[in-house]
Formats: structure tokens, sequence, C-alpha cells
């Protein structure tokens, strides 16, 4: 094995002893700072001190710090490390006296190891451990594509723990002037663009996965999800087609039977996508497909680059507590209002949050489980469509803004069981009309 010299500096030692076993029983040499020392003797496996490798009397940080200085400069007595094992402690304290306790010999050493990852492996998530010992029981060593996306994960652990630490300092300097969101790098767009995820912020899209990756995605795809995760957070089991980030069709009887084609249409269903669905629309224009799926269809989208996004199971979907509006370089953060539909018929619940999952103005017929959504951007605009299309009498109009007083009478003109709209501008007495926001 390659790996013949490793240094262990953790504080979270979670699956730390299964990895150490591993490089002990193949002949590495593991050397410790003086926390974890202690600790891997007394669970059997032999190790050496790092302050062996350095005379006088260092704290743990500063032999770090000179390790580090070792690697990217070879000078002084260099242990030679093949691979670091270290990660960061995020309790900082705020009342110590003779610094602040920024960690600086772990933030060098992962520096150090960053920038000579072709020989050194640099670990510093734990979820990575099994896998670096299945690539050296494959191989003996871990491969250069593996060792850059490592040095990559530690470039950004210094950067959640940088933010982590201005946080808390700032509260004893009494200055939250910044707050810092670190992004984390996911995967690139077609468009040239890429996508990234704000680290500890929670939401709908965290267990929604692409399925096929080589096919590679477009920002709108990320839109049709999100909108589609929303009306399942809300509604359960529900299928919909959308374009653009809004909802076009929506229905909780199962699989739509009518058809939407244009570009950058997705399907969504939690309902089970088979292989005769996902050929019929994908020989009708529809390119990208979100939701549950069988082993065929699965297959096929594979062979026909076909874009695909897997769904969770609703009880873990995440919904999340605030939300990012960007402009440019400015991010507007605000609270994400709840939407309690509990007290709501299926069609009201459904044609309610069709029409709050879309852009204003947005308005949606819905009737016997159906919905039918109308997005124009002016009410005036949405009446005039509404006139010209064929609904039943028994079908009722949810809009995601509150008309004007000659809108609203024209709307009830048009004979609505219900019409239900936010309600926030004013107090509404009529007898068809509910309101949902107020």
């Amino acid at each position: 094995m390659n790996i013949k010299r490793v240094l262990v500096t953790v504080s979270d030692r979670e699956n730390l002893l299964e990895l150490c076993n591993f490089l002990s029983a193949n002949g590495a040499e593991i050397v410790s700072d003086t926390m974890n020392y202690n600790y891997l003797i007394e669970s059997g496996i032999d190790a050496l001190r790092l302050k062996d490798f350095f005379d006088g009397t260092h704290s743990d940080s500063e032999m770090l710090y000179l390790t580090a200085s070792q690697m990217n400069h070879g000078k002084g007595a260099n242990p030679g490390f093949d691979m670091v094992i270290t990660n960061f402690n995020r309790d900082f304290d705020l009342e110590y006296e003779s610094g602040l306790s920024i960690d600086a010999g772990k933030l060098a050493l992962v520096s150090a190891s960053i920038r000579n990852y072709r020989d050194i492996v640099l670990l510093t998530d734990p979820g990575d451990y099994e896998d670096a010992i299945d690539n050296m029981t494959y191989c003996g060593d871990i491969l250069l594509q593996k060792r850059r996306r490592l040095a990559l994960k530690g470039l950004y652990s210094i950067s959640s723990y940088i933010s982590t630490a201005h946080k808390e300092f700032s509260q004893l300097f009494a200055s939250e002037k910044y707050e810092y969101l670190v992004l984390e790098y996911v995967i690139p767009t077609f468009s040239g663009g890429s996508l990234y995820k704000i680290e500890g912020y929670p939401g709908l899209l965290d267990e929604v996965h692409l399925a096929n990756p080589s096919v590679g995605i477009e920002a709108e795809d990320v839109n049709n999800a999100a909108a589609f995760m929303k009306l399942y957070d809300l509604l359960g089991d529900v299928s919909a087609f959308l374009t653009n980030g809004k909802v076009l069709h929506a229905s909780v009887n199962g699989h739509i039977k009518r058809h939407y084609s244009s570009h950058g249409m997705m399907y969504a269903s939690s309902f089970t996508i088979d292989y005769p669905i996902m050929r019929r629309l994908s020989a009708l224009g529809v390119g990208t497909f979100c939701g549950v799926f069988n082993g065929e269809a699965v297959r096929f989208a594979h062979e026909n680059d076909i874009k695909i996004f897997t769904i969770p199971d609703r009880s873990v979907v995440n919904r999340a507590k605030e939300l990012f509006y960007s402009s440019e370089n400015y991010l507007v953060k605000e609270a994400n209002k709840e939407l309690n539909l509990n007290e709501f018929s299926r069609d009201e619940k459904l044609a309610v949050a069709t029409a709050m999952v879309n852009p204003p103005v947005s308005g949606v017929l819905c009737d016997q489980g159906e919905a039918r959504a109308l997005n124009t951007g002016i009410v005036s605009e949405l009446i005039t469509i509404i006139k010209g299309i064929k609904y039943n009498s028994g079908s009722l109009l949810a809009l995601n803004v509150d008309p004007v007083e000659d809108e609203y009478l024209k709307l009830k003109s048009m004979k609505f069981k219900t019409i239900m709209i936010p309600g926030i501008k004013k107090d509404y007495t009529d007898s068809i009309l509910r309101t949902f926001l107020k």
C-alpha cells in the first residue's frame, strides 16, 4: 500500500477506529496529536505522538502549524505524511483570554494538504472513510481524481469553519453587521452557470436527486422541480405539468391524461411513472421527468438521455423556514410563510396550492381533482382568457392576488361555484367567496 504514514488530528471521531484499524493492518504508521493519541492506544491501535517529531514544548496547534510549514517548504524534521485525517471543532471559547480560539494549526494543516494534494490524501469528512478504505483495498492508494475531490471538500471545510467562527465571534464583539452564507457547489448547468446550495438552510429539494447526471441540467429544471415539491408538500400525491417554474396543470386523481409540450416542459408525479407513460410523453416533447419511477422507465431514460429527478417519501420532505431571492449581487432573505389548507375541500386545496405555487397573477380553474392554471400577470387579461374557454358550472376559481372591485364583479358573473382569493386587501362577505391567507 502506498499510504505509509498518516497524521490523525480530529475532533469528530466518527468512523475513525475502522479507518485506523485498516491502515494499521496494512502497514501504515499512524501519528497522532495529544488529544487522539490516548484514544487510539486505548482502542488497541499502535500510534506515535506527533510531539516526538519536534524539539521543545509546542502546543498541538503549534505542532500542526509547523507540520504544515514543512509540508509546503520541505524543511525541518518533516515526518513525510501520505495522508492527513482531520476535522474542525465548531465549539468556540468566547472567553479565551490569550486570543481568539481559532484553530490556526488545523487551518494551516488543511491548507497545506490541499496545496499538496498529489502527495497527501486529505480526509476531512468521516463519511469519506469507507470509500477511502474501498479505494485502498482495490489499488493500495487513492486515485488522483478522488484526491482532487477530497481536496475540494477540505477547502469547503475551511470556508464553513471560518463562517461559523465569524457568527460566534460577532456575538462577542457585538457587531452582527455581516452574515456570511456558505455556498456548496452542486453541479454545472448547460447554460454555463453553476448550481449552488446554501449550507445550513434545509429545503424541499434536499432529497431530490438527478438520477442520470451525465445529461446535465438547466436552471429551469431546478425551478420546475422546486414548484412541484411545493405542491407535493402541500397536497400529498399529485401529478403536474410544469414549465419556467410554473404549474400548467395539476391533478390529485393520478396521472394526467392530456399532454402539454414546449421547450423545458417537465412532467412530475408522485404516482409511479412507468415506461409507457415516459415513452408516450417523451415522444410528445417532454424532456424532463420528476417523481417516482419503475426500473423500466429508469432504463429508458438512461438509454435516451432523458432527465429524471427522483423524489423522497413525503414524510422526509423538509420545508424551508426562510426563502432567498436574488437580484444581481444582492440577496433577499425572508420568512417562508406557511399555507394552512386543513379546513378546505380536496378541490379547494388543489386550486389554492396550484395558484400559490405560481407567480402573480395566476388563476386556477379546478373541478373534480383537476386544476388548470392560467398565468397572465394581469387580472383583466385573466378574465378575458376565462371567458374564451369552456369550464363546468360547478368549477371553482382560485387567484393568488386580490382582484379590485370591478374585476371581482366580472368574475362573480361567470357563475363559479366558489371563488378563492388571498383576502388581504379587505373584508369580504359574499357567500361564494372564500379567503385563504387572512
